[in-house]
């Protein structure tokens, strides 16, 4: 698909696989995930609920193989070999500044 299919896929499955606010997905940071044994472990600043920079998580998304359309470990290696440069240092998954837009178009 189209680099924007790829990345409205990992958002939405993302979203989903965490249930989190779409806020605190467009801003997680490459640093905040973690691949671990069988799982992809992610691991958050702040939340709504605590604003005071406290480490808050971690979560574990296991792969899907038997439904790979809402597989996030699919849609994440998907994403990074379609923005390879999100893997630099500091980046955060989403780069941009206006990712709501992005998002909903």
């Amino acid at each position: 698909g189209e680099k924007r299919d790829i990345f409205n896929h990992l958002m939405f499955v993302l979203d989903w696989n965490l249930m989190k606010r779409s806020e605190n997905c467009l801003n997680v940071k490459m640093i905040h995930i973690e691949f671990e044994d069988d799982y992809l472990k992610f691991i958050f600043e702040k939340e709504k609920g605590k604003q005071h920079g406290d480490m808050h998580g971690p979560w574990h998304c296991f792969a899907n193989p038997s439904k790979p359309h809402i597989c996030l470990v699919l849609a994440f290696a998907r994403y990074i070999f379609a923005f390879p440069e999100v893997l630099q240092a500091g980046m955060p998954l989403f780069p941009g500044t206006n990712q709501y837009t992005r998002y909903s178009a």
